[in-house]
């Protein structure tokens, strides 16, 4: 009796002799054992589950009441836990799950498979290769039945498996999408996990590379790459599998695209060698599988060890891929060209012909690899030793300049000045102004007879036509670039665009351009993303999953870079923060000086509109202090008018000082309560009346109508605001 064990392979098997007999075990005997091993493995698993010592009844009872009533999700559990208890006794629960599996309906389906890769992964599949029971040393004198119930096992787990890759490579034909994503992750886990089986499980995930939805072909092309972060040494293999794809006679644009795709994306290094040649075996069809192969030779020519014959053979192609197609796949063409003509000298004149005729392309205006060409310029002009080539094209790079966008100014103003860098003699070629000396020396002139002034007039013609610069030689060599200067760039000192401006003067000015551009901060989206006001993301998202494949910026000087969709990098500041408006105006970028300009007027503005406010509380104040003066006196005027006697100001003086007063009383002069004080400014200030025979109040129509008159001045005021 075997002891339940969730790793079957860590069962302790008693030791065998190793005295194995010379004589080959006949496949008569081969089959008698195997039949005496099932039926071991067999009583073993009846014995488990009727002996309920090795398990609790209760346990028992209620998975038995589970597999029977419970639902789906339910039942596939508890045949999960059966196996993942003891694999070896559960080959009844093994069988139920592979019926599930094999069922019509995906749902059920699906999940007993991810359920069984769970096991495989974790309790039922070593880490080594498993063995048919025929291989197994049978014919050793001290195998016992412990030895029979576990090889059997092994045998049974073998074909199990075999049957279960079966079942999965019909679900990655199913119609429904989902359920080919998640075979195809399925068979990268099981991959990655177990070596059982690795090679048709590699041949089922890259057979998928050619699947008709675009969201599985890509993700089995990611998946693919992941693989070397796990297996790096399988790179040889994965590249032949891929190879063995891609040259596949019924193989459709899809895997031949997905294919290169995926080979263009694998890392090497320089031990590398023998799976970089494996990638050049792809044969062309369309424009992207064209830019897919070239991105994957160009990575890889500086692994490979291949005679340069093989590339002399192509070249014309190459060349001749320079002229069709899109600008892109152009520049992939002649960055492969340049590589080998560094190694080969003889192929540079032609390489340098091509590239200058390349800068009068109308396609490298539409373009989105500007970076990419100038770097490749940069990296071809650095090292060319015949200044005179040099000069050439940067003549005409300042022509097309006029033509591009910003971005792609900057970086070309910016090689100029690393160019400058590497060749002092430049600067002169830049400041120098044209010589336009096209006369015949002195000497000359003396010797011709002052009648024949046509044979002069031709000959000084000549010799000026030779010395004047030629913009449409197709050789930059003889173009006579060094008889003439860079003019053009005096017309962007005057460009709308500050950076390029700033850049133009510069370069006329011969001071360095520091730092390095990035092209992305120059374009319109970057511009605008300006006025969103939020704050940058702190780190870049990661493309694809792999860091060393993202752009970054290259670490020599005079390479430049563009990406896409950065939007506001962490290191800037809003451009409507208080940090950013109080700097000075000198430690503005220049791009940014329009923004510092409308932020700082900006809140000048609220600062005076602050101040404006508050002198308008204060008149308002004022005015409210007057017209509050001017309702008192309405009001007691009509308050007067209400009394039976007439009242004046002079109203204490009586005419007759002899008569005695009814309206004296010396008991209540001091009467504070019966006084109200007047203090109109056109009358005399603080004259008090006794009120003992005047009404309290005036009347309710006489105070309504003095309302309606404060409310009518107030809106008349209002309106005169």
């Amino acid at each position: 009796q075997i002891q339940p064990i969730r790793h079957w392979y860590a069962i302790e098997l008693p030791p065998l002799s190793n005295n194995l007999s010379e004589v080959p075990i006949s496949e008569a005997r081969i089959t008698s054992k195997y039949d005496t091993a099932k039926k071991l493995l067999k009583t073993e698993n009846e014995q488990y589950e009727a002996n309920p010592v090795l398990h609790h009844s209760f346990d028992r009872t209620f998975y038995i009441t589970m597999l029977k009533s419970g639902t789906l999700k339910d039942k596939i559990s508890t045949l999960s836990v059966l196996v993942d208890e003891s694999p070896i006794h559960a080959v009844h629960a093994l069988d139920t799950l592979m019926n599930m599996a094999k069922k019509k309906g995906r749902d059920e389906a699906v999940q007993a498979i991810d359920c069984l890769m769970h096991l495989m992964i974790e309790s039922i599949l070593p880490n080594r290769k498993l063995k048919y029971f025929r291989d197994q040393l049978l014919n050793d004198p001290k195998v016992s039945d412990k030895h029979l119930i576990v090889w059997a096992f092994e045998d049974y787990i073998k074909n199990y498996y075999y049957e279960l890759l079966g079942v999965i490579e019909t679900l990655t034909h199913d119609v429904l999408t989902f359920v080919r994503q998640k075979m195809i992750s399925i068979i990268f886990a099981l991959f990655k996990e177990k070596p059982e089986q690795e090679q048709n499980l590699l041949r089922l995930l890259v057979n998928k590379l050619g699947d008709k939805e675009r969201k599985v072909a890509s993700k089995t092309s990611y998946l693919v790459n992941q693989i070397f972060e796990v297996h790096p040494l399988m790179k040889l293999h994965i590249i032949r599998e891929i190879e063995q794809l891609i040259l596949f006679p019924a193989a459709n644009e899809r895997a031949l695209y997905y294919g290169v795709i995926t080979l263009n994306q694998i890392i090497l290094t320089k031990n590398d060698t023998e799976e970089d040649n494996e990638t050049k075996n792809e044969d062309i069809v369309n424009s992207k599988l064209v830019a897919a192969i070239l991105t994957g030779v160009n990575r890889a020519y500086k692994f490979a060890k291949v005679d340069h014959s093989v590339y002399d053979s192509r070249l014309n192609v190459l060349y001749r891929i320079t002229c069709i197609g899109t600008f892109n796949i152009s520049i992939q063409a002649l960055m492969l060209i340049y590589q080998i003509s560094c190694e080969k000298e003889s192929l540079s004149e032609r390489f340098y012909r091509a590239l200058y005729q390349s800068l009068f392309d109308p396609r490298l205006s539409r373009s989105s690899k500007h970076a990419m060409y100038l770097n490749l310029l940069f990296k071809a002009l650095k090292d060319d030793p015949k200044i005179i080539r040099v000069e050439a094209f940067i003549k005409r790079l300042i022509q097309i300049c006029g033509h591009h966008l910003p971005p792609f100014i900057c970086g070309a103003f910016y090689m100029i000045s690393e160019l400058v860098k590497r060749h002092p003699s430049l600067s002169y070629f830049i400041n120098q102004p044209e010589d336009h000396d096209g006369d015949i020396p002195d000497d000359d002139s003396a010797n011709l007879d002052r009648g024949d002034k046509s044979k002069r007039s031709q000959s000084s013609s000549k010799i000026t036509n030779s010395r004047k610069y030629d913009g449409r030689k197709r050789d930059p060599q003889y173009s006579n670039a060094d008889k003439t200067c860079i003019w053009e760039l005096t017309i962007f000192i005057n460009h709308f665009h500050p950076t390029v401006a700033l850049y133009a003067k510069q370069l006329l000015e011969n001071i360095p351009i520091d730092p390095p551009p990035e092209l992305h901060h120059h374009t319109l989206s970057h511009f605008l993303d300006r006025f969103v006001y939020r704050n940058p993301k702190q780190t870049d998202r990661i493309k694809g999953g792999n860091p060393i494949l993202q752009p970054i910026v290259a670490s020599e000087p005079g390479m430049v870079v563009m990406k896409k969709g950065t939007g506001i990098s962490k290191d800037e500041i809003n451009v409507n923060s208080e940090e950013f408006w109080r700097r000075k105006l000198d430690d503005v970028p220049e791009d940014q000086v329009f923004f510092h300009k409308y932020f700082t007027q900006k809140n000048e503005g609220k600062q005076v509109k602050k101040v404006k406010k508050e002198s308008d509380r204060t008149a308002d104040f004022l005015d409210n202090d007057e017209e509050d003066d001017e309702l008192e006196d309405e009001i007691w005027a009509a308050m007067k008018s209400t009394l039976p006697i007439k009242m004046d100001s002079d109203l204490e003086d009586s005419e007759d000082d002899d008569e005695p007063n009814d309206l004296e009383d010396d008991d209540s002069v001091e009467d504070d309560d019966d006084i109200i004080s007047s203090e109109n400014d056109d009358g005399p200030a603080h004259k008090k009346v006794k009120l003992k025979h005047l009404p309290t109040f005036a009347s309710y129509e006489d105070i309504s109508s003095l309302i309606k008159k404060k409310k009518q001045k107030s809106s008349r005021r209002t309106q005169k605001i």
